[in-house]
């Protein structure tokens, strides 16, 4: 009996969300329209989610194609993107007119558990603090006297990485040619650079073991799209677990 109680509240909850939706968005579609690029076909609620399929670029390429335009409009869920395709309009884009207009990043959920609340100079909102992580980027970690201090573990460590791809070539038997997965290549390759400039050591002891799951962890939460960015209703149940491993990860 409780169970079946628990059901009907679900379903009714599930219901009013719904109703809730389909209401916000028929109130909006009745507002005046703004003088937006051209759109493909959209749905309610989800907008144009549906059609970005993996991989996206090749996506966004053959949308571009269908409305004959470099630049359209998509709506995601709950957000609006217009994407640029060609240089052309990228640059006019970015130009010295426009750049301070295109600065920001969209806050995401990740930036926000693992970015400090979205502090760090790669999400932070444009303004003085951003300006002051720049700055402090630029003199301090990518200047030409730090980028020339460092070259030669980044020169080490390349060697490094060729001799091992040498070492898989006389293993399959000195063909000239053998196929290697580079992600894991170019990513041990990052890694011990990062740990080199950082900490001075890229041994493999416990310390750099946890730093690197950290890493692991925050690449593969990084690689995926949260859905939750785009309906922002899905963060109250959490379906895929998402929120929980973020949060783990931050802490």
């Amino acid at each position: 009996m409780c169970t079946q109680i628990g059901e009907m509240i679900d379903l009714f909850l599930l219901a009013l969300i719904a109703g809730f939706i389909t209401v916000a968005y028929l109130f909006r579609s009745k507002q005046k329209k703004k003088n937006l690029p051209p759109s493909p076909l959209g749905f309610p609620v989800i907008g144009h989610l549906h059609l970005l399929k993996e991989p996206v670029h090749r996506s966004l390429r053959d949308l571009s194609r269908n409305l004959g335009s470099d630049v359209f409009f998509l709506r995601l869920g709950s957000r609006r993107a217009v994407v640029v395709t060609s240089a052309s309009a990228a640059e006019e884009f970015l130009s010295h007119e426009n750049d301070v207009i295109f600065a920001n990043r969209p806050l995401a959920t990740l930036t926000e558990y693992m970015g400090y609340n979205c502090t760090i100079v790669s999400a932070a909102p444009y303004g003085e603090h951003w300006r002051r992580l720049r700055r402090f980027c630029s003199v301090d970690i990518f200047s030409a006297a730090c980028l020339r201090d460092s070259s030669d573990i980044r020169r080490d460590e390349v060697r490094a990485l060729l001799r091992r791809i040498h070492v898989e070539l006389v293993a399959s038997g000195g063909i000239d040619f053998v196929r290697l997965k580079l992600q894991p290549l170019l990513y041990g390759l990052t890694f011990n650079i990062l740990m080199s400039i950082v900490a001075g050591k890229r041994e493999e002891d416990d310390e750099t073991k946890e730093v690197r799951e950290l890493i692991r962890k925050a690449f593969d939460l990084a690689g995926v799209s949260y859905v939750g960015d785009f309906l922002p209703i899905l963060k109250l149940f959490d379906l895929d677990g998402y929120l929980k491993r973020a949060k783990k990860s931050r802490n």
